[in-house]
């Protein structure tokens, strides 16, 4: 007699001696996968891990998580912190199952993809952190053009002084004239 204790992961099967399993049944045949502790969590990250060594996939490629991220991303309430913890979370099953190089680099992939469609919503900053465009945060320009790198290199060597000395005084000259 084949009765249901939780969904379809435990069942009672009479050619287990009398134990609960995990019973995948088809016809008359019974295939049983151990459980080791009925206590631990269905869907716990040692399962998944354990799951993935036996050869399970979720067969997504790296381009198809990063869609799915970037669909769920857009979805979000501005404001919202921890965009991938929580976007991996949305995702369930298939963020789970996932491994965790997969995910690192579908999000690397998502994040150019939101602040490159959605640059009202999403921008990137110099350190390639996603953040809200709400206007809170300002992305600092660090590019100099390389024959004004050079004027300033050689500018400082020739006042035998650092190029942020140079720049800082630079800045000063520029205030004073402004004033």
């Amino acid at each position: 007699m084949n009765f249901s204790k939780d969904a379809a992961f435990y069942k009672y099967c009479g050619c287990s001696k009398g134990r609960w399993q995990a019973v995948y049944a088809e016809g008359n045949q019974c295939i049983h996968f151990p459980i080791i502790a009925k206590e631990v969590a269905f869907f716990g990250k040692k399962m998944f891990s354990e799951m993935r060594r036996a050869g399970m996939n979720v067969g997504l490629s790296k381009a198809k998580l990063s869609q799915a991220m970037l669909e769920i991303l857009i979805q979000l309430p501005v404001g919202t912190t921890n965009l991938k913890e929580t976007i991996v979370h949305h995702m369930g099953l298939l963020g789970q199952m996932s491994a965790t190089r997969d995910i690192n680099e579908a999000w690397n992939q998502a994040k150019r993809k939101a602040a490159s469609e959605y640059p009202e919503t999403f921008m990137i900053d110099g350190r390639k952190v996603l953040h809200w465009n709400d206007g809170s945060e300002k992305i600092i320009d660090k590019k100099i053009s390389s024959a004004n790198f050079k004027k300033v290199n050689e500018l400082a060597e020739r006042e035998n002084c650092a190029v942020d000395q140079i720049v800082s005084k630079l800045i000063r000259y520029y205030q004073k004239g402004q004033a």
